[in-house]
């Protein structure tokens, strides 16, 4: 019912059931993916048996995040709550691999703080958005990340080499260390979580 409401498909659930047993037939690594929102992480530990039992084995718990500047109300969710839904979920299916990418802060606070005890191993580190690989929207933009508000340039008007170097020292400079996280060990590996808002925050280029 939940997925239904999300899509505002009464049969979505079971479309999207029916989709990842047909692509478990013709390939050979299906990776399920499973937007995070405050109705859905109660019933992370039910879907969790329904695609073990499909077959599935990876699984990737994605956090919500604006995708522009006309996206509603950012919806969070409570990040350890997520966690031991993952650590309860591990324990009864060890064979399903659960990630989370588009990290947040290892530290899973609402504001920075430096991580003492070990991070939880679910969490993926820092993004290689705008470092590693850029996007081209389908608008002709290119941007760091798929979902960012700002552009380096469209293809039109610009070079990808253009872009790249125009982009790459911008992030680059948004994930240098700073304050709380410059000091934390983990900071290599998390590089202060999602760097979305910290980008587009930085340079707005284009809207």
């Amino acid at each position: 019912l939940t997925h239904n409401h999300l899509v505002k498909n009464n049969d979505g659930y079971k479309t999207s059931l029916e989709a990842i047993k047909v692509s478990l037939d013709h390939i050979p690594s299906v990776i399920v993916e499973t937007l995070l929102h405050p109705d859905v992480v109660p019933t992370l530990e039910h879907l969790a048996g329904v695609l073990n039992q499909s077959g599935i084995i990876e699984w990737r718990l994605m956090p919500y995040i604006p995708t522009n500047q006309h996206s509603t109300k950012f919806i969070g969710v409570n990040m350890f709550s997520v966690v031991q839904k993952i650590q309860s979920i591990k324990e009864r299916i060890p064979n399903l691999n659960i990630r989370v990418p588009c990290s947040p802060r290892h530290c899973l606070s609402e504001a920075p703080e430096i991580l003492t005890g070990e991070s939880y191993v679910a969490l993926d580190n820092h993004c290689g958005a705008g470092v590693a690989w850029m996007a081209v929207s389908y608008d002709g933009s290119f941007k760091f990340c798929p979902h960012s508000n700002t552009s380096f340039g469209r293809v039109e008007e610009t070079s990808i080499t253009e872009a790249w170097d125009t982009m790459r020292p911008v992030v680059i400079d948004a994930l240098m260390p700073s304050g709380v996280c410059g000091a934390c060990k983990e900071f290599s590996l998390c590089r202060k979580g999602c760097h979305l808002v910290l980008v587009d925050n930085a340079k707005p280029i284009l809207k």
